[in-house]
């Protein structure tokens, strides 16, 4: 009964791990996650020292799309000239400027983040569960990214914004044109500078006039491309257009019949751990508690035993002598 008792006893016990691997803590945070404790001889290390980020851009930013030698390629300042100003190959070349400054821009933009985010220190007084780091270190790193995003929209956004404001006219003309009027081809007057229309849509207009981009074909048909916009300036159409032609085989020779291209469809040890844990059926404690009951009890006996031995006298010294007693009176009551 004792050794039972004994066996169901739960006792705190208080262990030190010396320089455990990487597998023993990890073994330990799963088996005492709420008593291990490891204080760190650190309070605080970079990201640098044990994060890795590697970054995937979108396909184009890899392609030669945007290298200098395509986007010379498709400028030809004769067709400038010669194309219909509501050809969009008139400004393809700049368009693919753009993209290729916006892939300039995001790398930059990208680089200074991780920078920023490498330097950048996780803090614990303690040792603390892989799982934990990564959550924590995901946490922080998203709202880098998230920082550097709104960071890079909000200097996108001023740029537009001061540049419709202000009508700022475009090189391209692709927003406003030079003209004469009819009536002054004869007089000295200065030239006009008109806004373009598209689709009754005025370049006076700051939201701008998007539609979908067209060219001329070698019929002098009009043909849509998908996914371009052509806009009043280059860079709002570049934003809000997608290169679902240049996933596009026959879209891309169509667009570019002379040109030959193919489209390529994009931890830390410590020196040592603490940490308790309830443990029952401990033989090593089961024994030592037995004997030190028995230890006990052996020691109280030395003194209540000649109570109990006197008691014991007594009760059988009584039973005896009532005994004689009823022997006694049926022999008399015979006689």
């Amino acid at each position: 009964m004792i050794a039972i008792f004994s066996a169901c006893i739960v006792r705190t016990v208080e262990k030190i791990e010396y320089v455990p691997s990487h597998i023993k803590f990890s073994q330990l945070v799963r088996n005492y996650p709420s008593t291990l404790h490891c204080p760190c001889s650190k309070f605080g290390i970079t990201y640098d020292t044990f994060v890795t980020i590697q970054v995937n851009f979108h396909q184009v930013c890899s392609s030669q799309f945007i290298q200098q030698t395509w986007i010379d390629s498709i400028f030809n300042q004769q067709n400038m000239l010669s194309l219909s100003s509501d050809d969009f190959r008139r400004t393809l070349s700049f368009f693919w400027q753009v993209i290729a400054g916006f892939c300039m821009m995001s790398n930059r933009t990208w680089i200074d983040t991780v920078t920023s985010f490498d330097a950048s220190r996780i803090l614990s007084p303690r040792a603390t569960a892989e799982e934990v780091v990564r959550n924590q270190v995901q946490a922080d790193l998203n709202n880098y990214i998230i920082l550097a995003q709104a960071t890079f929209a909000r200097s996108l956004l001023a740029i537009r914004r001061t540049t419709s404001a202000n009508q700022i006219i475009s090189a391209l003309a692709t927003n406003f044109y030079l003209h004469y009027l009819p009536t002054d081809l004869d007089s000295s007057e200065s030239p006009k500078m008109s806004p373009r229309i598209f689709n009754n849509c005025s370049c006076l207009n700051i939201a701008g006039c998007p539609h979908p981009a067209t060219f001329n074909d070698n019929y002098n048909h009009i043909v849509t491309i998908p996914g371009l916009i052509d806009d009043c300036l280059i860079i709002d159409g570049t934003l809000s257009s997608t290169l679902e032609c240049y996933y596009n085989q026959t879209c891309l020779s169509l667009l570019h019949p002379s040109l030959t291209i193919d489209v390529e469809p994009l931890i830390n040890t410590r020196n040592k751990y603490f940490m308790s844990y309830t443990h029952r059926f401990d033989v090593l404690f089961i024994i030592t508690t037995i004997i030190g009951i028995f230890g006990g009890l052996s020691f109280a006996l030395r003194f209540i035993s000649p109570f109990i031995a006197a008691i014991v006298l007594r009760w059988k010294n009584r039973r005896v002598f009532e005994d004689n007693v009823e022997h006694v009176m049926p022999t008399q009551q015979h006689q």
